[in-house]
């Protein structure tokens, strides 16, 4: 059969499968048919198509496929858009950032690559600072986030720029993980004007208000996230925003709750990697802390699924906690901080009633 429309047919069953992972497998497919044949326009075409299929990639996946389509670029301007290539770039710098093997330095070269060809395409760098805006949450430096809020807001808005409601839930999660918890519920009717799907926002707010001890006001929005979750259209991941809610419901004492969420989240534990894993830890070991027996109806692919559907709190507890030690000591290192470390320590104390 001729490549191209082996390729072709291949495309056909992408679009008549449902499955995401069988998506890719047969993008890859058609990936390899095309490199076989030296084909440089469909191999980028394929790859391109790689990063619109695949919504929730593992960077090890994405990371060859994208080095490969800068090189095609670089090596052939004339035959590629570098439009098309912008747009990927953004995410993969967010991406690897939650990877501690990928060092600031490598982070910031990546950055400063993204810069050059925003400018060389003819773009404000307004998105250039909203990567960095991004890289700050994610290494949890609150100068650098600071510094590139002032600087995207003096820049340009362009079509290459993030929208009004990317750039408000970066000011709301900045001030809510810096303890100005009045001015991020000022901004709370704003960012639900702008898009009713909204949980990974109310999440925010009930985990960070929670964490303030701003108890006389949680309730609200332990019901708006509880609320979000219930009514959100996507397939989404929501590991991370079901544990915040767990975390808040713990800390008001609606201790059976948390424990429904807590379960509900593991739902999406396979789905993710470390850095996410270790910001579920965080908001679900201090419930994790309590002692006895919990009977769980918990998916048999994970690791640490039990038969008998009856699990030891305490046990569940050191395996996650030995696990979010690690990793919190590989990014504080990557970081050059402590900040989840100290997490770390502080859920340690609450588990030896300290």
């Amino acid at each position: 059969m001729d490549y191209n429309l082996h390729i072709q047919k291949l495309l056909i069953q992408v679009d008549a499968e449902t499955s995401p992972q069988n998506k890719v497998s047969l993008i890859k497919q058609a990936i390899s048919l095309a490199d076989l044949h030296n084909d440089i326009e469909w191999s980028f075409d394929l790859r391109i198509i790689l990063f619109e299929e695949f919504k929730m990639p593992k960077l090890e996946d994405m990371m060859p496929a994208f080095v490969w389509l800068l090189d095609a670029f670089d090596n052939n301007p004339e035959l590629f858009d570098e439009e098309e290539l912008l747009w990927i770039y953004d995410w993969i710098i967010y991406v690897s950032s939650k990877d501690y093997n990928i060092s600031l330095e490598q982070l910031n070269a990546m950055l400063d690559d993204y810069k050059n060809r925003l400018l060389r395409c003819g773009y404000s760098v307004r998105t250039y600072y909203k990567s960095k805006i991004a890289l700050g949450f994610v290494i949890e430096d609150f100068d650098m986030i600071h510094e590139n809020l002032t600087l995207r807001n003096q820049s340009v808005n362009d079509d290459m720029s993030s929208n009004e409601f990317d750039d408000l839930s970066d000011d709301i999660s900045y001030y809510l993980q810096t303890g100005n918890i009045d001015k991020a519920i000022e901004l709370f009717p704003e960012i639900k004007k702008l898009n009713t799907d909204t949980i990974h926002i109310s999440s925010s707010y009930a985990e960070e208000i929670t964490r303030c001890k701003r108890f006389d006001i949680i309730d609200q929005f332990i019901t708006e996230a509880i609320n979000d979750l219930s009514s959100t259209s996507k397939d989404d991941n929501l590991m991370v925003s079901t544990s915040a809610i767990a975390f808040a419901l713990f800390n008001t004492d609606r201790i059976e709750e948390a424990w429904q969420y807590f379960e509900r989240s593991l739902k999406w534990y396979n789905e993710n990697e470390y850095y996410d894993i270790l910001l579920w830890s965080l908001n679900t070991l201090p419930l994790l802390t309590q002692e006895g027996e919990r009977r769980m109806l918990l998916d048999s692919g994970l690791p640490f699924y039990n038969t008998t559907n009856i699990y030891n709190i305490n046990q569940l507890y050191q395996y996650f906690f030995e696990k979010a030690s690690l990793w919190a000591q590989a990014y504080d290192k990557r970081n050059n901080n402590k900040y989840f470390s100290e997490q770390i320590e502080q859920i340690s104390q609450l588990k030896n009633g300290l």
